[in-house]
């Protein structure tokens, strides 16, 4: 009889046991999510979305070179495109991020300035850096009622990293490299 009463008590023992670990199998894969391993994207034009957008950010350069016009300028610099970078053919997804052309950009924060980076009128570039001058400039001369405080709110509002929280392994650099490098987290030059 104490034999048996041994074996049953193993058997339950164990049945605890499985019960337990599948328990905190649970609660862990609940709380650990496992992001997937992407490939770089060595060149811009390999991504899903990027011929329409590129398309649609030389019209909006066109209109930009033909008139010189701030507004044309504004139109290009606060446009954010529809691009897939870890090809789930999903476009514009928060928290997505991916290394592109050595630049962590986020999927829901890249802009015909990173699609279109030849648009210019006479030697003006409409770069990052550059659009945060030209948009200041519009905010806070031409309509000249907003300070440059509020305009640079205003910029940060319409042009900002993105969602996702991505680090280049490699330099360290994050999904907000090109905006802090290009003047965003400043004022108004």
């Amino acid at each position: 009889m104490l034999k048996g009463m041994t074996a049953l008590e193993i058997v339950f023992l164990l049945f605890i046991m499985i019960v337990v670990t599948l328990v905190i199998i649970r609660l862990v894969s609940q709380y650990v999510t496992v992001t997937p391993v992407l490939d770089p994207v060595k060149q811009l034009s390999d991504v899903e979305g990027y011929q329409q957008a590129y398309l649609l950010c030389r019209q909006l350069c066109d209109n930009y070179k033909q008139t010189c016009d701030e507004i044309a300028g504004k139109n290009f610099c606060e446009k954010k495109v529809e691009v897939d970078i870890n090809w789930n053919s999903k476009k514009m997804e928060r928290n997505v991020g991916n290394l592109v052309e050595g630049i962590p950009l986020c999927e829901d924060g890249i802009y015909c300035f990173h699609i279109y980076p030849d648009c210019r009128c006479g030697n003006y570039q409409l770069s990052a850096a550059n659009c945060l001058t030209l948009l200041c400039n519009y905010y806070n001369q031409t309509l000249g009622y907003i300070s440059k405080e509020d305009a640079i709110k205003m910029i940060r509002r319409d042009i900002n990293p993105g969602t996702c929280s991505f680090v280049d392994k490699a330099t360290g650099h994050n999904e907000s490299y090109w905006w802090i490098a290009s003047g965003y987290t400043g004022e108004c030059p």
